[in-house]
């Protein structure tokens, strides 16, 4: 989950990398309890918020795209998966 979640997606991702990601995601939705709705929200980055999805793109390395990853984790739980 690191390096598909922490690292700047790249924009051709192999099959594998993509099936990766889905049964992840899938096995957090079930986790975290969170509806397809939430699950799209917190997991694609084409659904952020602008500010953190343009910050996540124009991360310079894995540091820099975690540390944006948590502070979206952090929004997403204080507006309760709205935002």
């Amino acid at each position: 989950m690191e390096g598909l979640a922490l690292t700047p997606m790249a924009e051709d991702k192999s099959d594998l990398e993509l099936a990766e990601h889905d049964c992840i995601s899938d096995k957090a939705m079930e986790i975290l309890g969170l509806d397809e709705l939430q699950q799209k929200a917190l997991f694609h980055v084409d659904n952020w918020p602008m500010n953190f999805a343009e910050e996540y793109n124009s991360a310079d390395d894995c540091i820099e795209g975690a540390d944006i990853t948590a502070r979206r984790i952090e929004h997403f739980i204080k507006t309760k998966g709205a935002e």
